[in-house]
Formats: C-alpha cells, sequence, structure tokens
C-alpha cells in the first residue's frame, strides 16, 4: 500500500515529503493469512489475506513531542496529506497519535508524516470487512451495527 501512496506523490506535490521513505522491505512470506488458512482447511475467500511486512525506514518522531506552532504546523500537514490520500482512494483506517510522525526537513521545518500504513487499502480494495480502529478515534457512525457488517460508506 505504501507503493501506492507513492505513486501519488508524483501527481499530488501537497503529499510530497510526507510520506514515510522506505529504504528497504522484507515480506515474511510464511506469515501469509491465506496459507495458513488453507493449511487449517479454513475457506474464507471474501477474507483480506495479511502477511507480514518489515519496512526500514528514516528515523521519525512522534509528533506528540513537539508544542506550539511546530506541533500545530506539522498536524495540519498530516491532516491535509490525508485528506489528499483519501480523496486518492488510499485509506489508511488507523490514524490515531502514534501514527502521527514527524521528521526534519533540510529547511529546518518539520514535517508531519501518518505511519503505520498495515490497515489502509485502496478505494477498490476492501469490502469494510475485517477492519480494526481505535474506538475513541473513530467516527460515531462507523460504530453502528450497519457499519460493523461492512456497509459503512465512505466519505
Amino acid at each position: 500500500m505504501l507503493n501506492a501512496v507513492h505513486e501519488i506523490t508524483q501527481y499530488k506535490p501537497q503529499v510530497d515529503g510526507h510520506v514515510p521513505e522506505m529504504i528497504w522491505l522484507h515480506q515474511v512470506e510464511e506469515t501469509s493469512t491465506a496459507k495458513l488458512r488453507r493449511e487449517l482447511e479454513i475457506d474464507d475467500p471474501a477474507r483480506r489475506s495479511c502477511i507480514l511486512n518489515i519496512h526500514v525506514s528514516w528515523k521519525l518522531q512522534p509528533i506528540t513531542k513537539l508544542s506550539g506552532k511546530e506541533f500545530r504546523r506539522a498536524l495540519w500537514i498530516v491532516i491535509i496529506y490525508h485528506r489528499v490520500l483519501w480523496i486518492s482512494g488510499v485509506y489508511h483506517y488507523d490514524v490515531n497519535p502514534s501514527n502521527l510522525m514527524v521528521y526534519r526537513a533540510l529547511s529546518g521545518l518539520m514535517m508531519g508524516v501518518i505511519n503505520d500504513w498495515d490497515l489502509s487499502s485502496p478505494e477498490n480494495g476492501s469490502s469494510g470487512h475485517g477492519r480494526t480502529g481505535m474506538i475513541p478515534f473513530m467516527a460515531m457512525d462507523l460504530l453502528t451495527k450497519k457499519a460493523i457488517k461492512g456497509e459503512a460508506e465512505h466519505m
């Protein structure tokens, strides 16, 4: 999914510089949930397959380490960045304070970044089933029976 986010930076300049840069990526094939379901003879083709990905990126700092004007600027940038990606069809699904990070650019500005893309999906890549989220940060509309069944409309 992070590759799709990087592709968006090519035509959405407001996202450039706010995407975690991957230095190295390794997928641990043995952890595929589809493979595990097959071996356990659990047939559930509707479920999304997950696999352990090891991402190495440059060191990021938690946004909560900032204060004042730097914090407000970095947070506002992350909000804009999230909105641009959402409109572009990339849904993060786990935006919470522990995933909001920053780094200091060569210009000296703190750059806001959303980290931890393992629950994200493209616009047409998820039926809404199997989603998790941190309840204190979820919209009330996502806590209804209809939404829990995967029938929530993406805004």
